[in-house]
């Protein structure tokens, strides 16, 4: 049993990266304005990175490098679109609750993602 965790673990984290991806592809029109430059560009680049990301981990090939690729991005939308709107928020407590919940959602993929970096075997 105790071999299974690590794979697990790995399509735990990829599912919603994967699905994060999926969303990106779908809805870049409508997500355009949420990164800090390159709007519909940006949207697209970080959905093919989420997919592919999402892949390595559920094959279990290139683990180190979707790892730390992974939680390079879920960082940048923790500081470049959560950190940015939850200090924007003001005194509206509904939209601050939905960056907050956004910031600690990418700090929590950003920590599972470091985490799948050191399951490749080098």
């Amino acid at each position: 049993m105790a071999a299974f965790i690590p794979l697990i673990g790995r399509i735990a984290v990829g599912i919603p990266i994967f699905m994060f991806g999926l969303m990106h592809m779908m809805n870049a029109n409508d997500m355009a304005e949420m990164p800090p430059f390159g709007g519909v560009a940006v949207v697209y680049l970080t959905g093919v990175i989420n997919l592919a990301v999402g892949i390595a981990y559920f094959i279990g090939k290139y683990l180190r490098q979707a790892g730390i690729i992974g939680a390079l991005l879920m960082l940048s939308y923790a500081l470049g679109v959560h950190l940015p709107g939850l200090m924007s928020a003001g005194d509206n407590a509904q939209l601050m609750q939905v960056y907050m919940s956004g910031l600690l959602k990418d700090l929590g993929l950003m920590g599972g993602a470091l985490l799948v970096s050191t399951l490749a075997k080098d």
